[in-house]
């Protein structure tokens, strides 16, 4: 179980900073493709991709790797979050621009990849803490008010 914790927190950890960096190159223009590749689909601007590539992919791998460093057990169900968002943003890119020769279809797969591998590792180590029965976050019971 600590070898797949170790490699969830690289994972998210590589995932965290290329994708907040990723989104700042993509917001600021640094790192942005063409406009053109982007002319004709529904976004006008790398703005809403940007903001989605910061917030939504780096943000979330960024909480799920300082839950695992924290040891917190809403760490696994994070790190599935994560990984389920990156698969959408990657497959929504491939969808409005497509897979462009070169270095951007090479880290479209990359990325679905880490993604993969995130999502597999995350089913793993779900599964191992069901067999040793560790403390899971507990469910607020609502209570009944006599009112």
């Amino acid at each position: 179980m600590k070898v797949i914790k170790i490699t969830l927190k690289i994972l998210h950890g590589f995932l965290a900073l290329s994708a907040i960096g990723g989104g700042i190159g993509l917001l600021t223009g640094v790192a942005a493709p063409p406009q053109e590749m982007i002319s004709g689909t529904m976004f006008e601007s790398y703005l809403i991709p940007g903001l989605s590539l910061l917030v939504l992919v780096g943000g979330s791998a960024a909480a799920a790797f300082i839950l695992f460093i924290m040891n917190n057990p809403k760490a696994t169900s994070l790190s599935f979050a994560a990984a389920i968002i990156l698969g959408i943003f990657i497959t929504v890119e491939i969808l409005t621009i497509g897979s462009p020769e070169g270095v951007g279809k090479n880290l479209q797969i990359l990325y679905m990849f880490v993604a993969v591998l995130i999502g597999f590792y995350t089913s793993m180590l779900r599964k191992m803490e069901d067999q040793v029965d560790l403390p899971r976050p507990k469910k607020k019971k609502q209570e009944e008010t006599g009112g």
